[in-house]
């Protein structure tokens, strides 16, 4: 394995270690950016148009290797029904036409398809595994392989392969980990096998041995094989280290080009992906890993890296030969490109939310982006040549996503807002512990507010009984041609006798109290009743919690990093108690109630992937549910309630206002506007964006007095929605 510096001419000193090539023997890759695979929604489509658009920015965003979505071996392998696969002549046309595509971009660039079977977590009834033991995360008991099966599904995998050799890709990737088909073989929980593929660890690993041998000896040496291992499987009875380097090393002898470390499995109670666990959480098991086996191929890493001086350390350290990307190629097409020519400003960084990639997908959709509203629709619009003067008034994230993308396409544009600061609600969910990563969409838009030449206008407030003054200083002095209103929203305050008298004292709106974190949440007493259990509600209640909370990332998820137990974790998890205790949970030092007026489940507008995280820490603090009450007062005594007509007395010391929001959308304000603008000489459309709190989807509605209508305090919508205000106007 050569790990000569020599490099194109134009890459940073800074990164010279990433921009650095690698020599695989039989082929070169130009730098050690490595594309991860993803699973975008397009696999499976009877056409590959979009898939191939997809694709193309990515290589032309500076891309040394790219490994695509999962492409099942068989049918029981899909994800899902009409899933993607490769078996056929017509399937192996579609691949062509992507490959040669590709390839006259950059010929430099590799493409390696991965060879994914799902087993058990297939979402349909023709799942297999090594044995009959159902998914925690699949409705479906999956059917045991028999031992004529298990030869076929090897059989499979090598024909899939060789068929993506004839597809003109440059290698294939063996997912052999994260829990799919593969890494069910590897660990007694899913595996109770007493045949040659199971027992002990030796026959457990002969499965993806014989896959990978049988791939080499069916292709040859000139063609990549990489191999995704799990290296610490984050489940009670998973492998241990000695295990994973065994495995790795049979891997390699049996003909492996690249080692892919990837972290976990799907299944697991330890949150891999999530926002809150810390950039580089898992390098020091990659570490632990490459120390122990000694391999003579190079390693890819590249669980939880978004920034480029991490991924340039990651390569100047050893820890690896080769930083992949996933989620970061989402939220930025250009990522390593703009790092190679010292535009790390201008990248839009990943912010690990899993709202638009992973939540879309476990729900059968197509991936998206919340920082990225252009992902999959990369060449869905050309830039139009007539340029426009035009007003946004208030800097939320919609407002400021309406704002750069016109700037973008050459408008000027001016921003106006009634705050001192731009990026509105981001500030509030930012002091959410474990958001601190909003903090790089708000630095995002500063610097682009600036390197676009974007017009800002702080503590400028509009209203009805201005509006004359204001527009005739403001619009029609710059000759503004339209106008976008993104005036945001307010907490709702609820009509319980008392609470006004307690505002400022014991009650407390979610507004203020993430404004004012921490500072707010260290005058929060032991005792605390929450109002609303929606997402706003839990994530308050998570923040009580953990600001109270000094045990770091690794201590919190019971994570071994010794390595010295199966599956790399020190303990099970605890077992969200119902009714009504009085009983302080020392561990956390709080006390708190989460009321509703309904008996719905809490948090249903979260994402999938980040919802049972709050809810297991809930749990484990005693966090009490208490459903179908009716608020009757607030004094000094507390809260009191009525539940099944029985009246409560809950003796707090604080309550917090998760209501809901409302829209400062001003409907006079609005008519106000179109009276001055909507005239014979002045036609000056008005583009209203705000939040509805009845609504829970976007409605695509354009220009009417209702405007275009969000979810609560949903940041993707919100980016959305100004990204395709803008290309409306653009249109027009």
């Amino acid at each position: 394995m050569d790990t000569n510096t020599n490099n194109y001419s134009n890459y940073s000193n800074l990164y010279s270690n990433l921009f650095s090539p690698l020599d695989l023997q039989f082929t070169t890759l130009k730098n050690r950016t490595v594309m991860l695979s993803m699973h975008t929604g397009l696999e499976g489509n009877l056409f590959l148009n979009r898939l191939c658009d997809f694709y193309q920015t990515r290589v032309e965003g500076d891309i040394a290797l790219i490994i695509t979505g999962g492409i099942s071996p068989n049918i029981s392998g899909q994800m899902k029904f009409m899933g993607a696969k490769l078996k056929n002549w017509f399937e192996i046309k579609k691949h062509q036409h992507l490959t040669k595509r590709l390839k006259k971009i950059d010929d430099k660039t590799k493409i390696i398809m991965q060879i994914l079977h799902s087993g058990r977590y297939a979402y349909h009834p023709l799942a297999v595994s090594p044995s009959r033991i159902k998914s925690p995360i699949s409705p479906f008991t999956p059917r045991k392989l028999g031992l004529s099966d298990v030869t076929k599904t090897v059989h499979h995998f090598i024909e899939c392969a060789m068929r993506a050799q004839d597809a003109g890709y440059d290698g294939v990737e063996i997912m052999g980990g994260q829990g799919y088909l593969i890494n069910q073989f590897l660990c007694s929980r899913t595996n109770n096998r007493d045949d040659a593929y199971g027992g002990d660890y030796a026959n457990m690993i002969r499965f993806p041995v014989e896959i990978v041998s049988g791939i080499r000896e069916s292709i040859g040496p000139n063609f990549i094989i990489c191999y995704r291992i799990s290296v610490v499987d984050f489940v009670t009875n998973g492998q241990s280290l000695q295990e994973v380097v065994t495995l790795a090393r049979e891997i390699e002898r049996a003909g492996a080009s690249i080692i892919n470390v990837g972290i976990g499995q799907h299944e697991s109670s330890v949150p891999t992906t999530q926002m809150l666990v810390p950039e580089g959480a898992f390098l020091p098991f990659v570490k632990k890993f490459k120390e122990a086996a000694k391999l003579n191929i190079p390693l890819i890493a590249g669980i939880k890296v978004s920034t480029p001086s991490l991924a340039e350390s990651i390569v100047k350290n050893g820890t690896a030969e080769l930083v992949g990307f996933a989620r970061p190629l989402l939220a930025d097409h250009h990522f390593v490109k703009k790092i190679r020519e010292q535009r790390e400003e201008e990248i839009k960084l990943c912010v690990s939310c899993n709202q638009g990639c992973l939540d879309q997908i476990f729900q059968g959709k197509k991936v998206s982006c919340l920082v990225n509203p252009d992902t999959l629709n990369e060449f869905s619009y050309k830039i139009p040549s007539n340029k426009k003067n035009i007003a946004i008034v208030g800097a939320g994230v919609a407002g400021l996503s309406c704002a750069t993308t016109l700037a973008q396409m050459g408008h000027t544009v001016h921003i106006f807002e009634e705050q001192n600061q731009i990026a509105g609600q981001l500030h509030l969910a930012r002091n959410v512990p474990g958001k601190e990563n909003f903090d790089r969409i708000i630095d995002y838009y500063t610097h682009a507010i600036k390197r676009l030449n974007i017009n800002l206008h702080l503590n400028k407030k509009l209203t009805v009984e201005n509006t004359q003054d204001f527009f005739d200083d403001e619009f029609r002095r710059k000759k503004i041609d339209e106008v976008v209103l993104s005036m945001g929203t307010r907490p709702t305050i609820p009509k319980i006798p008392g609470i006004d008298q307690q505002i400022d004292h014991k009650v407390i709106s979610y507004y203020d109290l993430f404004k004012n974190a921490p500072h707010s949440f260290a005058n929060m007493g032991n005792r605390v009743a929450i109002i609303g259990s929606g997402t706003i509600a839990v994530c308050a209640s998570y923040s009580l919690l953990q600001y109270a909370n000094d045990k770091t990332y690794y201590q919190d998820w019971n994570i071994d990093l010794s390595y010295s137990n199966r599956g790399g974790l020190i303990l099970p998890s605890k077992g969200i108690s119902k009714g009504i205790s009085k009983d302080i949970n020392d561990s956390y030092r709080k006390k708190i109630y989460l009321l509703q007026r309904g008996s719905q489940k809490m948090a249903l507008a979260m994402g999938k992937t980040s919802r049972w995280i709050y809810l297991k820490k809930l749990k484990e603090a005693g966090v009490e549910l208490i459903q179908n009450v009716r608020y009757e007062q607030i004094n000094d005594q507390g809260l009191h309630i009525t539940i099944d007509e029985i009246p409560h007395l809950l003796n707090v010391d604080n309550i917090i206002l998760c209501c809901g929001q409302k829209s400062n959308f001003d409907l006079a304000l609005y008519k106000k506007l179109c009276q001055l603008f909507h005239s014979p000489q002045y036609v000056h459309p008005i583009h209203p964006i705000h939040i509805h709190p009845t609504h829970t989807k976007i409605r695509k509605q354009k220009n009417t007095k209702k405007g275009n209508h969000l979810h609560l305090f949903d940041a993707r919508a919100a980016i959305r929605e100004g990204f395709l205000t803008a290309r409306q106007i653009a249109r027009k």
